[in-house]
């Protein structure tokens, strides 16, 4: 039997160490980490290779068990847009008092030892969020100034690699095994959740946290799209339980 953490939507870490702390995991387990966003891939592999000393809350980065993935966790292998956020309407939002100590705040949380870096970073085309999720689609309604900011350009698409989770997952572990799941997908959630539950939740999976969010969903009006994403909560919710999953809601 092994134990492992499974980290989706690792961005700078944040979650991987609020995981780390509350499950005391440690260097025994097989954790693998899933980032599509480039950028971000490669600022958090920097800050891995540049940072002697860190926060005791961020010792894992010295780690040899950790596997990080330059991918997104979907319902197929192969490759898929992924829309990266400006910063450039950030930008213009410097000199706003609500910004402004929105971006102190991050810078704290920084110096504390709360954060490895500012996870709203001006100078890359990732801050305040990324998706694999046509941006067309997210409901601004009632969000906070941060996120109603948010701006996607053509320019600043890529292409990512993708993995069918689904099908992974199951590649790897074995019923006996203990498998934990952070789901923080930016809208992913529902697709990528509703067939690992259809292709059959696995034994070992023990463990499931999950920060939802709102989009609106294709061909639909933003009021049907709140039904069928509620639907589909209530869907994913009922089926670990049904199989003895604990789940979380994860923010």
């Amino acid at each position: 039997m092994k134990k492992c953490f499974i980290d989706l939507g690792t961005h700078f870490g944040n979650g991987l160490a609020s995981h780390i702390q509350h499950y005391k995991i440690d260097e025994t387990w097989e954790i693998h980490t899933f980032e599509p966003n480039i950028y971000t891939f490669n600022e958090l592999k920097n800050l891995r290779m540049t940072i002697k000393d860190p926060h005791s809350r961020y010792s894992w980065i010295h780690w040899n068990n950790i596997e990080y993935h330059n991918a997104a966790a979907w319902i197929f292998d192969g490759d898929i847009e992924f829309h990266c956020c400006t910063a450039e309407n950030s930008n213009k939002m410097i000199g706003q008092k609500d910004f402004d100590e929105y971006l102190e705040l991050c810078e704290k949380e920084v110096r504390d030892g709360i954060s490895l870096k500012s996870i709203h970073d001006l100078n890359l085309p990732t801050n305040a969020g990324s998706t694999i999720v046509d941006p067309r689609l997210i409901d601004r309604e009632g969000h906070n100034f941060i996120q109603k900011s948010l701006e996607f350009r053509e320019k600043d698409k890529i292409k990512a690699p993708c993995i069918d989770f689904s099908k992974w997952i199951r590649s790897k572990f074995h019923d006996n095994d203990e498998v934990i799941i952070k789901v923080d997908i930016e809208g992913a959630e529902y697709f990528v959740l509703e067939k690992l539950i259809q292709d059959g939740i696995p034994p070992f999976i023990k463990n499931v946290n999950i920060e939802w969010h709102d989009w609106f969903i294709p061909g639909s009006t933003p009021s049907d799209s709140k039904i069928k994403l509620w639907q589909s909560k209530n869907f994913i919710l009922n089926s670990f339980k049904a199989k003895n999953v604990h789940v979380e809601d994860w923010e």
